[in-house]
């Protein structure tokens, strides 16, 4: 835990190195107030809907197996028929593609490198644009607060 929390250090003040968001770009920008709450978590949900699609489709992971998010198969909850959620998810995913759409190609581009790819933001105002278009999609209220 020391040395993660020195290197994390190192990217955001100490006081809020423990926290989960100091983990990951989308996180960082938060913390940084680059992005708002609302949008963060509208990325967030973007990344796991990618994620929920990939294993729909049985898409092989863009992440080393020791990263993989959803190496463990469990993922349906509440008793839902796993073909049901794989297919539940796959439309939502498409959908969602389709509002990211609307906001350009530079934008679509930004969300998946920094959301996704956990990536460095090149153009942050691209990437809260596509945000902005995913946070109406999933129905975020504007004062989100996180």
């Amino acid at each position: 835990m020391g040395t993660v929390l020195a290197w994390r250090s190192r990217i955001v003040p100490p006081s809020m190195a423990r926290k989960a968001e100091a983990g990951y770009e989308l996180g960082r920008l938060m913390l940084s107030h680059i992005v708002t709450p609302r949008q963060h978590r509208a990325g967030y949900d973007y990344a796991r809907l990618e994620n929920d699609y990939r294993m729909a489709i049985d898409a092989p992971s863009p992440f080393p197996k020791s990263m993989e998010m959803g190496a463990v198969k469990g993922r349906p909850l509440m008793n839902e028929d796993r073909d049901d959620f794989l297919r539940r998810k796959a439309n939502e995913f498409m959908q969602a593609k389709t509002a990211l759409a609307g906001a350009g190609g530079c934008a679509s581009r930004e969300v998946y490198q920094v959301c996704v790819g956990d990536r460095n933001a090149q153009s942050v105002d691209n990437l809260r644009i596509g945000l902005d278009a995913l946070a109406d999609f999933f129905r975020i209220p504007i004062d989100h607060e996180g």
